[in-house]
């Protein structure tokens, strides 16, 4: 005999039992079915003694940062290269010049959500002589059940949200709702989708063909690429990895925050410590990276990662090492790329040794970017000294302004396991 209670109603906790949790593990990901491709081989060899750097540009994003901006890509053609002071100076940037953007979203609890990924791709600008891919991913946030959080599939959600009625449908959908404040975005994945595509192994074969270098350059949709002085983001890489001489496998940019004020009038004293806390900060790095440069974080903003290097003698990029690209593809696309990983501290290597000192004495281009406005943003480079002209990327910013190096003085880092 079943007895029924009429006036107790199921509680929505019943119901609906699930919530999204903080990123961790592996991520599902399908390929959107559309995707803009122009990367054709470039007929224009090297010569005698030029030693052009390529670059392949990879960039994570969603897609209303993408229709914001329509010329996302092409800027990279032109405003990057400002300062070049060559003749023809595009028609050499189209031949060292890649860019491959990944436009993410997430797989939602209402699959009759409407398509902006599709949408997003196609309103990328074009030109025929920019190397260049589009394409778009969809990853499924890490959905758990109950108080014990057991992991769950996003069909068991689902079948669960299409019996909700009114308000508790709303409820569930709140759960997608500020995804970054809960620590559910896996950054990761999305920066090794982009690296790890086809296209991005592409665009670096094809660059290899006519310059000495490639590297792939970590960039973010919403900045800006141009320098108050007039010199462009990867004139400002150029200027740096030439002065190197020997290009270290990782070079890590960052941020600086500025624009404080110390007077009476000015912000609380809280928000004023945060610059404090990143000069602390950048000095701390520099400390390490004088004794110890392996040891430092590699951040992901401005980051560089040597794809390819043809001359003879010097550390190969990770599309030239076999052991690197085997990991690239049997670790697949949902788990994180040893590239992205922190370094091992060299005490705790199976075979210590002593690791070689960053370049000394490479200037740095200091680029000024606003915050996010989800959290302070940490300075990254492991930079000395900083000396060029700053850029500004026009955005709402509720915190503290920061300037973003696009390569502080970078450590080197000669290890795969980097």
């Amino acid at each position: 005999m079943v007895a029924i209670n009429p006036s107790k109603s199921t509680s929505y906790k019943e119901l609906f039992p699930y919530r999204i949790d903080r990123a961790q593990g592996k991520f599902p990901i399908k390929r959107h079915p559309h995707a803009v491709v122009q990367l054709q081989p470039i007929d224009q060899p090297i010569e005698g003694n030029d030693r052009w750097i390529g670059f392949v540009v990879n960039m994570a994003a969603i897609p209303g940062e993408i229709t914001k901006n329509p010329t996302v890509a092409i800027r990279y053609l032109d405003k990057a290269w400002q300062g070049t002071g060559a003749l023809h100076a595009q028609d050499m940037a189209a031949a060292r010049t890649a860019v491959v953007i990944g436009i993410n979203s997430f797989e939602r609890l209402n699959p009759q959500e409407g398509d902006a990924i599709g949408g997003a791709i196609n309103s990328v600008g074009r030109k025929p002589e920019l190397l260049m891919a589009v394409f778009g991913f969809v990853w499924t946030p890490r959905w758990v059940k109950g108080k014990r959080n057991r992991k769950v599939d996003i069909e068991e959600v689902r079948a669960a949200y299409q019996q909700l009625e009114g308000s508790n449908k709303r409820r569930a959908e709140a759960n997608e709702k500020d995804l970054r404040d809960k620590g559910a975005l896996p950054y990761g994945i999305f920066r090794d989708e982009v690296i790890r595509s086809e296209y991005t192994k592409s665009a670096v074969n094809i660059l290899k063909d006519v310059n000495q270098q490639v590297h792939i350059v970590s960039q973010d949709a919403d900045t800006g690429v141009a320098a108050i002085s007039g010199v462009g983001v990867l004139r400002a890489y150029e200027r740096v990895l030439t002065e190197m001489g020997a290009h270290p496998l990782l070079t890590i940019g960052g941020y600086h925050f500025d624009d404080f004020d110390w007077g009476r009038k000015a912000d609380r004293r809280a928000k004023q410590l945060t610059r404090l806390a990143n000069e602390l900060d950048r000095a701390i790095r520099v400390g390490i990276a004088k004794k110890y440069p392996q040891m430092l974080y590699p951040t992901e903003p401005n980051l560089l990662i040597k794809a390819w290097d043809g001359q003879e003698g010097r550390v190969s990029g990770i599309f030239q090492d076999a052991r690197g690209l085997a990991l690239l593809e049997v670790q697949g696309p949902d788990v994180p790329a040893r590239w992205w990983s922190r370094p091992r501290c060299p005490s705790r290597s199976p075979r210590p040794r002593r690791p070689r000192p960053g370049p000394a004495g490479a200037r740095v281009p200091r680029f000024r970017r606003p915050t996010t406005g989800g959290g302070v943003h940490r300075r990254s480079s492991t930079g000395r000294t900083v000396r060029a002209g700053h850029a500004t990327a026009r955005r709402s910013a509720p915190d503290a302004k920061s300037r973003r190096s696009p390569a502080g003085d970078p450590a080197t880092c000669h290890n795969a396991c980097c």
